[in-house]
């Protein structure tokens, strides 16, 4: 699977498994379980368009929805609907950690700082600012990826709790004599609940990343 958070041939040597059995739909689990609980913009790197309403005459700042960012490729504020303006590169500041566009004229500014001809205001109006930008992550981060693994493996042991060679060959059931149960992922991540290693380091991404919407 593209963009998998973990490492899909060391989830399969902590499970004794071949990394085939590490499937698609588990990888896709893996990485649905972790942005629900710890971010839900999820950690790869994603392209958005921004558009945001400006109520007041004398904005001088705004915050992106979506962060960290990578980067700006424009930001526009639309003096009317006909006739947008592009800004320069020049004419705001981006706190990348943050996603707060800042332009480089207001009032905070020294006079050395500030820049001739930019604007000091956002226009004010409906879908008046307009920023196509790059955020997310250009890697997932180790202690995610650390996670994902950890995750992925107990995931799998849970999903096959009994001797490889005893299973069918589907990693949600089992079959031993007449005794038979299903496994579904859910039944499965609800067998971790209480696995403490596991539920702190997943405290641990949720303080350094989790948002909240």
């Amino acid at each position: 699977m593209e963009n998998f958070y973990g490492d899909v041939d060391k989830i399969a040597v902590l499970c004794n498994l071949d990394a085939t059995d590490v499937t698609e739909e588990i990888q896709e689990t893996i990485n649905a379980y972790i942005d629900a609980e710890v971010n839900i913009y999820g950690f790869n790197q994603n392209t958005r368009t921004e558009k945001q309403n400006v109520k007041r005459t004398d904005l001088e700042t705004i915050i992106l929805e979506r962060s960290p960012v990578i980067g700006v490729e424009y930001v526009k504020h639309f003096v009317n609907t006909d006739n947008p303006v592009t800004l320069g590169s020049n004419d705001y500041d981006v706190d990348l950690d943050t996603g707060i566009i800042q332009l480089r004229n207001s009032r905070e500014r020294t006079i050395e700082d500030r820049i001739v001809g930019a604007p000091m205001f956002f226009s004010a109006g409906v879908n008046a600012i307009e920023v196509k930008y790059t955020h997310g992550y250009e890697t997932v981060p180790d202690d995610v990826r650390r996670f994902a693994n950890t995750f992925g493996a107990r995931l799998v042991r849970e999903l096959t709790r009994v001797n490889s060679d005893e299973r069918d060959g589907n990693l949600k059931s089992v079959k031993i004599g007449d005794f038979s149960e299903s496994y579904d992922v859910t039944k499965a991540i609800e067998g971790m609940a209480y696995d403490t290693v596991l539920q702190a380091q997943l405290r641990a991404l949720k303080m350094k990343y989790f948002i909240a919407v």
